[in-house]
């Protein structure tokens, strides 16, 4: 090869032509440097931005030193070691998340999983002043349940694991009190984990992150917390329509020391005896749980709903379920017109919830006039549990589809119902929380 022949000034056409010169196949050259022949036929077309490192293995692998390392672009010969390319709104983050806190965060090309990755440590937390700290996650707690009113649960799950999991390796490096309560904040993000995924409609991961609160719950000395996983997995079982189970559970959070969850736990009995059509049964155990209502709830932040009307919620939706439509509606009605307009989670549970109840006891226009908002939010925040109702609301409605406020709403169902993930309940069965 002539080096006075004139080059190509950019690095992909450069490494392209010199490459054809010394007789190298782009296959040849890939495993010569060690990358795939993907990145490299990106890096040759310019459709990414090489290394370095790549420029060098490529000059080894060419026989031709120096010659390509200048045309790397500074901001890729500035990039810190083990970044192979400039950053694309395409590349994948991964986070890893061990429970000694030593996390490792890795950047890679999807398309290129063999090219080099920025890859970098992050050291575990230091516990030096978790004593001061815990009040603080403890407000941030309550601003990411103010955030699932209005966010899907996708993005909430994406903020709540690194959160707990920050809580849970800080509590396994601190002792005494701290350790307790980092323990006890750590289960409280986690059981949010798992309502969200619930709310996501992935009823196995919402079974998995419940466990977990458990489990977190027991290292931190907070049998409340532990009892009230009784209460979120009866719930949990209500959805699979596994109402024996459902009773079950709810009865033994019942033993619980703490009214609360007692009182959380007899509304999941009394939810579980409705959809058996037990109404002596389900009455019974309302009564129980308004018994208990309004009992202190203990130290930390509040299990369960913080919602006035949740128990109001869930005699509206045990009524409904025992054929009582028309005296569920009318405790939704005043339920739903108490709720904040930014509480958009609620406001799509609650008014599926009284759409259905309307249409149970007939009143289909006001069923149609409740759905068409709730149909809309519902669609914004990605309910599993809004959206099994107007599931169930749209066959209802379709039995009466020639009056005219039906065929107006039916095709509105469309862009909301056609979600068809598989952990996605096919009926609602169950009327928690905020």
């Amino acid at each position: 090869m002539d080096d006075n022949d004139p080059l190509p000034p950019r690095f992909g056409p450069r490494l392209r032509l010199l490459r054809t010169r010394v007789g190298l196949s782009l296959g040849r050259l890939a495993k010569l440097a060690n990358y795939s022949k993907g990145h490299l036929s990106n890096i040759e077309a310019g459709a990414k931005q090489p290394s370095v490192d790549l420029a060098r293995r490529l000059e080894a692998a060419l026989g031709l030193p120096g010659v390509l390392s200048e045309l790397v672009p500074t901001v890729a010969r500035d990039a810190p070691p083990g970044a192979s390319h400039g950053p694309s709104l395409t590349d994948e983050w991964s986070l890893r998340l061990p429970p000694d806190g030593q996390l490792v965060f890795r950047s890679h090309d999807p398309a290129d999983p063999d090219a080099d990755a920025a890859t970098w440590s992050i050291a575990a937390p230091r516990n030096t002043s978790l004593p001061a700290s815990l009040p603080v996650l403890t407000h941030l707690l309550a601003d990411v349940r103010r955030m699932g009113q209005v966010l899907p649960p996708s993005a909430m799950l994406q903020i709540v694991i690194p959160s707990a999991n920050s809580l849970r390796t800080m509590a396994m490096a601190a002792s005494g009190r701290a350790r307790d309560e980092a323990f006890r904040l750590a289960a409280r993000f986690v059981e949010y984990a798992g309502w969200m995924a619930q709310e996501a409609g992935d009823e196995r991961a919402a079974t998995w992150w419940t466990d977990q609160a458990g489990l977190l719950a027991e290292f931190g000395g907070d049998q409340d917390m532990a009892d009230y996983a009784l209460v979120r997995k009866a719930e949990i079982a209500l959805y699979r329509d596994n109402f024996t189970d459902a009773i079950q559970l709810a009865r033994r959070a019942q033993a619980a020391r703490s009214n609360r969850v007692r009182e959380l736990g007899a509304q999941r009995e009394a939810q579980g005896y409705a959809l058996q059509g037990d109404e002596y049964a389900t009455l019974t155990a309302l009564d129980r749980a308004s018994r208990l209502a309004g009992s202190p709830t203990g130290d930390g932040p509040p299990l369960g709903s913080t919602t006035p009307g949740s128990l109001s919620f869930v005699r509206a939706w045990s009524f409904h379920e025992l054929g009582r439509s028309l005296e569920a509606a009318t405790i939704l009605t005043g339920e739903y017109a108490r709720l904040a307009p930014e509480s958009q989670r609620l406001r799509a549970r609650y008014g599926a919830r009284l759409a259905l109840s309307f249409a149970g006891a007939d009143h289909l226009d006001l069923a149609c006039e409740v759905a068409e908002p709730a149909i809309t939010t519902t669609a914004a925040i990605d309910s599993a549990t809004a959206r099994s109702d107007l599931r169930h609301l749209y066959r209802t409605l379709l039995r009466k589809r020639n009056l005219p406020c039906v065929r107006r709403i039916m095709p509105a169902f469309g862009e909301t119902l056609r979600d068809n993930r598989p952990h996605d309940p096919v009926r609602p069965r169950s009327g928690r929380r905020a």
